[in-house]
């Protein structure tokens, strides 16, 4: 577990003032939806291999637009 101090020095630089505390919400928001975006898909692309519409069409030859 995480020091006191540690903790203590977290707050003090991202939590005490409310533009911070907001800027950091924001920011992790930011993250948390690229990383939950790009899990999902590469989630769904490894349990549809061969059988997503994209992969039928690019083995019968067809070119995608």
């Amino acid at each position: 577990m995480a020091s006191p101090s540690m903790l203590g020095q977290v707050y003090s630089i991202l939590f005490r003032r409310t533009s911070t505390f907001a800027l950091t919400i924001a920011v992790g928001a930011l993250f948390f939806e690229r990383a939950f975006d790009q899990g999902g898909d590469a989630i769904y692309d490894s349990i549809n291999q061969g059988v997503c519409p994209q992969c039928l069409l690019q083995e019968e030859g067809c070119v995608l637009s």
